[in-house]
């Protein structure tokens, strides 16, 4: 905003330089003097009406009965006025030939042609004796500010101010310029030495010192010191121009804020838009304003509201369109119903009214809508940053609507010298994470279009992450290329770290690789979240190396450096469960309650706590146990996931304390619900093993525990092992009520039953099919008939040729029962 105010003010001084008064020519023949427009045209330009001498004197130089002199003198003063108009292209086509050297200078200048301004103004430039030296000298320093070569403008300032003896209006422009410059480039101690150098005891002139020196405190963060400064500038608001208020203000805000004088802001926020010009654009302030919501909502939604009810028709409109804006995400019904209402005009918050319900349409999901507003205004703008905003928002919301085309060309739109960059590389960044290339190559001819080499490293890089996050082989090719190319860019050490995450995911993992490229990653380490990464991959690359002592070491300090990092929790989790691995159940519970306390809001809490029950109750305590007991209880009530799991590890808890009818009423409770068939299957499977558990006190719970066994054996689908082990469980309670034979036929149907085919991978049951096998021995010896002990024989045989875990052992029971028995082969 001050460089606005700068170059507004010194280029008012600048075409007011040479502005000398025109008079009619008493001498002079031509019938231009006799024609009373030209008169008016001369007085408009004498007073600085450049638009309403433009439009007189087009006009008059399109009659067809003037002299050639006539002609002259008619378009001199034309494109004179038009360059004060800023018409600068006008000016130049309206030029005949070789005339009229410094203005058409200026103009060419005025538009950035510097290499064609230079050899105009160049007699001007070396000049510091013409008239025409300082207007010279500040249209080519405007001309490479506008090109962004600061550097050539401060040269062509400081060989000016070399070469000037002279002293007055001229040489204090140019001192002005210089000390703008110094200001714009962070040179702010130079900036206020040459405003001291600057004499004068015009007011205008000191005001423009104490701004500019305020302002250049301000950088140099004397807060106090600027704001001493600021109140130096004495001039009324309602003899202020636009920008001057502006650039005053939001000047006065800033120290304001940086004093802390919270408050006060708000009391110049509100003056300031009182009391703005009439053609002053207060959207800055306003949005300043919004700033301030946190603290003073319910003021601001007052002040607004006030203003809402003004007579002044644009600050009531610009009100209600803040008051919308602040409070869009509580009413969005009426937030459009107001935005629709303030659509209807054709003034900036028409405009701005929009774009603001094209947002809030995105944010609600209506990206078809939303693209069709924005696509029925994009052509309305005359801002370059408001074109570049509505492209941004339509590129957006085409991205999200997945038309990864129109949101490159969207853009690619986007000619704003500030945002055209980064909207290349925005669209480029769409072309390279289309999802039908399988490479992520950009496209070469967007890719040009990116100027800034440290934006196209980006893109290189990014797409050696994108292909690693696909697990594509050529990502750490991709990523090698970036390191290979920008050895200096400022993510160099973020590309060293995703190789060394890519070595670490191999199989076999190279670990001299992995340490080679972390080291790297921590020499080139400079941001916080770099150097945070290398300590995370540091602990996992002990980890997999099994080192579980230096592993710990690294998480305890990893924890203690960052203990506010995303990755802290994870690190916690696992240093934990390698105590837990390691049959460490004390440090291991200690861990897990530390995930869960430090880390209330990370998604590993609900999984610590779980772990951290079954490490308490493997402590084998009676403390633990209950401690166990109740972190189960914690989980169950606050993750849906693990509820079940947890409320079955309650239950066996009550069971491994022979609390059995306890334990029985939360099974009970995990029955009744909608739990899945293999939770369903496990409570009912404890619940019958209570209850033949029970049975010696009554036959009653004997009976029970049969029928839980029938539910499961009627479940759909039920997996091998959970048959065999209800039919063995089953058997076993009938057994309880000496009822033998029909246990033996329940543990032979174990043995008998058909198997269904093996899935890949998956090993037959094993477990339940030997215990039954052993069973039905056991009962067959003990009723020791030779029939009997033959049938045991052929079991024993039978279970010795399985290859099974217990295949040896069934072939000693075998030979012992043979030899016993005298039972020989035939």
């Amino acid at each position: 905003m001050l460089k606005k105010l700068l170059s507004s003010v010194l280029y008012l001084i600048l075409i007011n330089l040479k502005a000398f008064s025109i008079e009619d020519s008493k001498n002079s023949i031509s019938n231009v003097l006799d024609l009373p427009s030209w008169t008016t045209a001369i007085s408009a330009h004498n007073d600085g009406l450049s638009d309403v001498a433009v439009s007189i004197l087009t006009k008059i130089n399109a009659r067809s009965d003037l002299s050639n002199q006539d002609e002259t003198r008619v378009r001199s003063l034309l494109v004179e006025n038009l360059v004060r108009a800023g018409k600068l292209q006008e000016a130049i086509d309206a030029v005949k030939g070789d005339e009229l050297r410094f203005w058409r200078g200026i103009a060419l200048a005025g538009l950035g042609k510097v290499n064609e301004a230079l050899p105009l103004l160049e007699e001007y430039l070396s000049n510091p004796e013409s008239a025409l030296h300082a207007s010279s000298v500040l249209s080519i320093t405007a001309a490479y500010e506008s090109l962004g070569m600061n550097d050539r403008a401060l040269e062509i300032i400081k060989n000016s101010l070399e070469k000037n003896n002279n002293s007055g209006t001229s040489l204090q422009i140019i001192k002005f310029k210089l000390a703008t410059l110094y200001l714009l480039e962070g040179f702010y101690i130079d900036s206020i030495k040459t405003i001291e150098s600057i004499n004068s005891n015009k007011k205008r002139v000191l005001d423009l010192k104490n701004l500019i020196t305020s302002k250049a405190l301000f950088k140099l963060d004397k807060f106090k010191e600027s704001e001493l400064s600021l109140r130096d500038v004495e001039i009324e608001p309602n003899k202020r121009t636009a920008q001057l208020h502006l650039a005053i203000e939001l000047l006065r805000i800033e120290i304001n804020y940086n004093l802390n004088n919270v408050e006060n802001v708000l009391s110049v926020i509100n003056s300031a838009i009182e009391t703005a010009p009439k053609d002053c654009d207060t959207s800055p302030l306003f949005d300043k304003l919004l700033l301030l919501t946190k603290k003073f909502s319910e003021q601001i939604d007052s002040n607004l509201q006030d203003w809402i009810k003004s007579d002044n028709k644009d600050l009531s409109r610009k009100s209600l369109y803040y008051f919308i804006k602040k409070n869009q995400s509580k009413q969005q019904l009426k937030s459009i119903s107001s935005l629709k209402m303030l659509s209807t005009g054709d003034d900036e918050i028409s405009l701005k009214s929009k774009i603001l319900h094209s947002k809030i349409l995105i944010n609600q999901g209506d990206k078809q809508e939303a693209i069709e507003l924005l696509s029925s205004i994009k052509n309305s703008a005359d801002k370059e940053t408001t074109k570049a905003e509505i492209n941004f928002l339509l590129a957006e919301a085409h991205k999200d609507n997945k038309d990864l085309r129109s949101a490159t060309e969207s853009y690619l739109n986007i000619t704003d010298p500030k945002n055209s960059n980064a909207a290349a590389f925005n669209a480029a960044l769409v072309d390279l994470m289309d999802p039908e290339k399988s490479d992520h190559i950009v496209n070469p001819q967007i890719l040009t279009k990116v100027k800034d080499n440290k934006l196209k490293g980006n893109l290189m890089l990014e797409r050696g992450l994108l292909l690693a996050s696909e697990q594509n082989t050529i990502a750490k090719k991709a990523i090698n290329e970036f390191i290979e190319l920008y050895p200096q860019h400022d993510r160099i050490a973020e590309a060293y770290l995703a190789v060394t995450s890519l070595l670490l995911l191999e199989s076999p993992v190279s670990y001299e690789s992995v340490k080679s490229s972390l080291k790297k990653a921590n020499d080139h380490s400079v941001k916080p979240i770099d150097k945070e990464r290398v300590g995370y991959l540091s602990f996992w690359l002990e980890e997999n190396s099994d080192n579980s002592d230096a592993a710990n070491n690294l998480a305890d300090e990893f924890i203690s450096k960052w203990p506010n990092s995303s990755y802290a929790p994870e690190i916690r989790m696992r240093q934990a469960e390698i105590f837990y691995a390691n049959k460490d159940f004390s440090k291991a519970l200690l861990n897990f309650e530390k995930l869960y306390t430090n880390y209330p809001n990370s998604i590993l809490v609900s999984r610590a706590r779980y772990y951290a029950a079954h490490a308490a109750r493997l402590t084998l305590t009676d403390e633990g146990l209950s401690r166990a007991f109740n972190l189960f209880q914690k989980v169950a009530e606050n993750d849906e996931q693990l509820s079940e799991k947890a409320r079955i590890e309650q239950a066996k808890i009550r069971l491994n304390k022979n609390l059995k009818d306890e334990a029985i009423i939360i099974l009970d409770s995990i029955i009744e619900s909608e739990s899945s068939a293999k939770i369903k299957t496990l409570a009912l499977m404890l619940k019958g093993k209570a209850l033949y558990e029970q049975g010696a006190t009554s036959a009653d719970k004997i009976t029970e525990s049969i029928k839980v066994f029938d539910q499961i054996l009627s479940i759909n689908k039920l997996r091998v092992t959970d048959r065999n082990e209800a039919v063995f469980r089953k058997a076993k309670s009938y057994e309880f009520i000496a009822q033998n034979t029909k246990s033996l036929e329940l543990y032979y149907q174990i043995l008998t039953a058909p198997r269904p085919p093996l899935s890949q991978n998956e090993q037959p049951e094993m477990n339940w099919h030997f215990k039954a096998g052993f069973e039905c021995i056991r009962i067959l010896t003990k009723r020791g008939t030779s029939q009997d002990l033959r049938a045991a024989i052929i079991i024993s045989d039978q279970l010795s040729e399985m290859k099974g875990p217990r295949s040896a052992e069934a072939m000693v029971i075998s030979e012992r029962l043979k030899l016993e028995n005298f039972i020989w082969d035939e």
